[in-house]
């Protein structure tokens, strides 16, 4: 590959990995939408509080990505291993759970109102075939799909955002962890580790092992969980180890993203253009006026 084509290459990754870690105030700019949505049809959008108070917590990435997120020195020194450890969100960040204890107080006639108000199920669709024969599809009608689309702009932009990076991701290599790359990054995290008085072998044993140490649940980090995460963020950076897995994960798909690198920058624009109008949503206070 020419210096050209490396170029491609870089910048295409760089912005895939963009799209595939969205910024948080997108997901709290839609919810704000719909829980305005859902007002006038006369119901309250418990996902909004989950997504209020879960605000700022760290970030991760959308689909296949998801656990695979870097740990920051920020998270590391605020939550510890909180955010690793336990596979469900805290009872007040838990959409799922607000959200069924809401329904318990409607009548079954207007449970079946609220679930048809968000997205009623005769609403037509908008469709989306990925590259990798996978089709994709969404409602037009309904307040999620007001929310998107006054972010996005259409359903269908809305899905091509979403779902086109994460099918790219599945092209990627099934077993990076084998490449000498990636072996050379993981033997320098091990031994920074190990300097720092930690034996672990790689960062999913560290979490294992925080768990083992300090517990699960969703209770203060002590000062010794927050100095294990410190370290352990500390030498992920140092090592880049992440960057060469995900480097090397995404060697197959290489070729799609130089090729594809215009419908990707389109997408990228498509984001920040949504993050514009994100903030304005955050910025109007509606983020504390729909509860």
């Amino acid at each position: 590959m020419g210096s050209s084509g490396r170029s491609a290459s870089m910048l295409g990754r760089a912005v895939l990995g963009e799209l595939l870690r969205p910024p948080q105030e997108l997901s709290v700019a839609e919810a704000i939408l719909t829980a305005r949505c859902m007002q006038r049809e006369g119901f309250r959008y418990p996902r909004l509080e989950a997504v209020r108070r879960a605000w700022k917590k760290p970030s991760t990435p959308v689909g296949a990505l998801v656990g695979a997120e870097p740990l920051s020195l920020e998270e590391a020194q605020k939550h510890g291993y909180r955010y690793r450890i336990n596979p469900q969100p805290p009872p007040a960040e838990d959409a799922d759970v607000l959200e069924e204890r809401y329904l318990e107080t409607l009548t079954e006639e207007r449970q079946r109102a609220y679930s048809e108000a968000l997205a009623p199920s005769k609403s037509d669709v908008a469709q989306l075939e990925l590259f990798d024969g996978m089709t994709v599809e969404a409602a037009t009608t309904g307040c999620v799909a007001f929310a998107r689309a006054a972010l996005f702009s259409s359903a269908r932009d809305f899905l091509r955002w979403y779902y086109i990076p994460q099918g790219i991701w599945r092209l990627g290599r099934a077993d990076p962890e084998n490449d000498p790359a990636v072996q050379a990054a993981g033997k320098q995290y091990v031994a920074g580790m190990r300097s720092a008085g930690y034996k672990v072998d790689g960062p999913f044993q560290a979490t294992r092992t925080a768990a083992e140490r300090f517990g699960l649940g969703w209770q203060q980090p002590s000062a010794e969980e927050c100095a294990m995460a410190a370290a352990d963020a500390e030498w992920q950076a140092r090592s880049r180890l992440h960057e060469v897995l995900d480097d090397q994960r995404l060697q197959d798909a290489a070729d799609w993203v130089t090729t594809h690198l215009g419908e990707l920058e389109q997408l990228r624009d498509l984001q920040h253009d949504a993050m514009k109008r994100a903030l304005q949503i955050i910025g109007s206070g509606g983020d504390h006026r729909w509860a």
